[in-house]
C-alpha cells in the first residue's frame, strides 16, 4: 500500500517536473552548452546577451511600485475571471445561442463546474499570501536571462489557469467517452463489432435482446451528445486561448535563444555550404502539416492537447 502511494507520488512529481517550462528551458540550455564543440564564444555571447536583456528588463519592471501593481492586477483579474466563469456556466445551463440542451445533464455539468470554480477560489486564497514572493521571484529571475523569466511566466500562467485545464480535461473525457460509445454502438446496426485481440472490425450476429439494449443506450447517448459537445467546445476554446498565449511566449524564448549575437557583433557572415537544403525545408513543411493534422484529429477525437514544446 505504502509502496503504491510512493510510486504514484513519484510519478506525479516527475510529470510536474517534465511539464515545467522553466525546467525544460534549463535542460535545453544545458544541452546547448554541451554540444559537440563544447562551450565556445558563440554560446557564451548568446548567454551573456540573454542575461543583459534580462537585467535590462529587471531594471524596467523591478521597482516596488510595478511589482505591487502586478500583484493588485492579479487579484483584480481573479475576481473578474470568477464572475466571467460564473456567467459563462450560467449561460450554458440555460439555452446557449438558442440551442435546446438536455436540462438535467446541463444542470448537473453546470453545478459541477461551478463547484470547481469555488475550489479554485479557495486554492487562490491559500496561495494569496505567497503571491508577493512568487511575483518578486519571477521578476528577479530575469537576472538569469530574459528567456528564464519568460519560461517561469509560462509556469505562473499554468498555476493561475489550473482550473481552466481541469474544465477542459473533464469536458474532453466526457466528450470522448460518449463519442467512443456512439461509434461502438453504431456498428451494432451493421452487424459488426471491434475485435480487441486482432485490432480490426469483424462481422457478428447479434441477438434480439442485445439489439434492443444497444439501441436504447445509443439513443440515450445520441440525445445527450449535443449538450456534451456544447460544453466541450466552450471549455476547449478557453484552453486553446491559454495555449496560444503560452505558445507565443515559448516561440519567443526559442527565437531569443537562436539569435546569432556573436556573428552580428563581430560582423561575421558564415556562408552556408551548398546553399539552402531544399529537402530539409520540404521535411519541415511536411512536419508542420503533419502536426496540424494531428492537432485537428486530437481536437475532433477529444484527446488531450498538450502544450507545444520545441523538440530537441
Amino acid at each position: 500500500m505504502i509502496t503504491n502511494i510512493g510510486s504514484r507520488l513519484t510519478t506525479l512529481f516527475s510529470r510536474l517536473v517534465s511539464s515545467s517550462y522553466a525546467i525544460s528551458h534549463i535542460n535545453s540550455q544545458i544541452k546547448f552548452l554541451a554540444l559537440k564543440d563544447g562551450v565556445n564564444r558563440k554560446k557564451i555571447y548568446n548567454v551573456l546577451f540573454d542575461m543583459c536583456l534580462g537585467i535590462s528588463f529587471l531594471l524596467l519592471i523591478g521597482s516596488e511600485i510595478i511589482v505591487n501593481t502586478m500583484l493588485s492586477y492579479t487579484l483584480v483579474a481573479r475576481t473578474q475571471v470568477k464572475y466571467s466563469l460564473e456567467s459563462l456556466i450560467t449561460w450554458l445551463m440555460g439555452a446557449p445561442a438558442g440551442l435546446k440542451l438536455n436540462e438535467e445533464l446541463s444542470s448537473f455539468l453546470g453545478n459541477f463546474f461551478l463547484y470547481h470554480v469555488y475550489i479554485w477560489l479557495a486554492y487562490l486564497s491559500i496561495i494569496e499570501d505567497l503571491l508577493p514572493v512568487v511575483i518578486n521571484g519571477l521578476a528577479y529571475s530575469s537576472c538569469f536571462g530574459l528567456t528564464m523569466f519568460l519560461s517561469l511566466t509560462n509556469d505562473f500562467i499554468n498555476m493561475l489557469t489550473f482550473h481552466i485545464y481541469c474544465f477542459y480535461v473533464y469536458a474532453a473525457k466526457l466528450y470522448r467517452l460518449q463519442l467512443c460509445g456512439l461509434t461502438s454502438l453504431s456498428r451494432l446496426f451493421m452487424g459488426k463489432k471491434w475485435n480487441v485481440l486482432r485490432h480490426r472490425v469483424d462481422s457478428i450476429t447479434y441477438e434480439a435482446d442485445q439489439l434492443i439494449l444497444g439501441t436504447i443506450i445509443f439513443t440515450i447517448l445520441l440525445f445527450l451528445f449535443p449538450t456534451t459537445i456544447m460544453y466541450y467546445i466552450v471549455f476547449t476554446s478557453t484552453r486553446l486561448l491559454v495555449l496560444v498565449i503560452q505558445t507565443f511566449i515559448r516561440i519567443l524564448v526559442v527565437y531569443l535563444a537562436k539569435i546569432p549575437v556573436y556573428d552580428v557583433t563581430w560582423g561575421i557572415k558564415e556562408k552556408d555550404k551548398g546553399g539552402i537544403n531544399s529537402t530539409k525545408s520540404d521535411n519541415v513543411g511536411k512536419t508542420h502539416l503533419g502536426n496540424m493534422k494531428d492537432f485537428l484529429y486530437k481536437l475532433l477525437a477529444g484527446k488531450i492537447i498538450r502544450p507545444w514544446k520545441e523538440n530537441g
